[in-house]
């Protein structure tokens, strides 16, 4: 009569390559959004180089006669406006605010996969203890502790990776918080604009002077390149969790392999 197969912590390692691929998701979107976010502050910063560039000609002019030319001279078919800084600017604050949560929302993720191995681990060892406890061969104490060893490797390797997942999601989060100053900055400048529709426009002198506004919090393709990075830590993790793959290497060469 053959073995029954074994199955310890088999529902538990497909959960974990479920929770690997879920978070695999959230970062890609992260990625996304981050070169989004980049993109804005491009439009954003090149709206603005625009009516500064035209400021000096445009004194008398209102705000549809300098979106016209605007138009006419630097862009052919794009107008910059006022009321497209203020659009750009939504945008950026939206997908921040977006990355942020995405990014509170990977990290729990992450510390629940670190709980998740341990329960693995334990429905694993579980089993064995239950079919080599009672074996009447010799070796079987042995291998109980060799299988646990194994097993202890896995889990260890898989731990190194998600933790240094915690580490960079953690880092863009941090970066996602200091780019609101920034952002902050932005929309003071935004709003001084918006005030200023459809008057004189002598006001752009004096006003847009935050063209050269650092803006190396808010690089997107960092960002992104960050997220890209994390994403191939963990593909590690989800493959090194198929049960196949973690029976073989476990319980490969003893008294179990052969329901493995």
């Amino acid at each position: 009569m053959a073995a029954t197969p074994f199955s310890g912590g088999l529902s538990s390692a497909a959960s974990i390559i479920g929770m690997v691929k879920s978070v695999v998701t959230l970062v890609k979107e992260i990625g996304s959004a981050c070169l989004e976010v980049e993109q804005s502050i491009k439009n954003l910063r090149k709206y603005i180089a625009a009516t500064k560039a035209l400021a000096p000609d445009l004194k008398r002019a209102k705000a549809n006669e300098y979106t016209a030319a605007v138009l006419n001279k630097f862009f052919g078919v794009a107008q910059p406006n006022i009321k497209d800084c203020d659009s750009q600017l939504g945008t950026i604050a939206q997908k921040l605010n977006g990355l942020e949560i995405k990014a509170h929302d990977v990290s729990i993720k992450l510390n629940k996969l670190l709980e998740m191995q341990e329960e693995m681990r334990a429905q694993f060892m579980k089993q064995v203890q239950e079919r080599l406890g009672k074996h009447p061969s010799q070796l079987a104490p042995r291998q109980i502790k060799l299988i646990e060893q194994r097993i202890d490797d896995i889990i260890a390797k898989n731990t190194v990776a998600v933790m240094e997942a915690i580490e960079k999601i953690s880092v863009l989060y941090t970066r996602f918080k200091g780019a609101e100053p920034h952002v902050a900055a932005l929309k003071k400048q935004v709003d001084v604009l918006k005030k200023y529709r459809g008057f004189d426009n002598i006001f752009l002198e004096n006003v847009l002077y935050f063209l050269d506004l650092p803006l190396g919090a808010l690089s997107g393709n960092e960002w992104a390149s960050k997220a890209t990075d994390l994403v191939n830590g963990l593909v590690p993790v989800a493959s090194g969790m198929a049960f196949d793959k973690i029976t073989s290497v476990a319980l490969g060469g003893t008294l179990l392999s052969a329901s493995a």
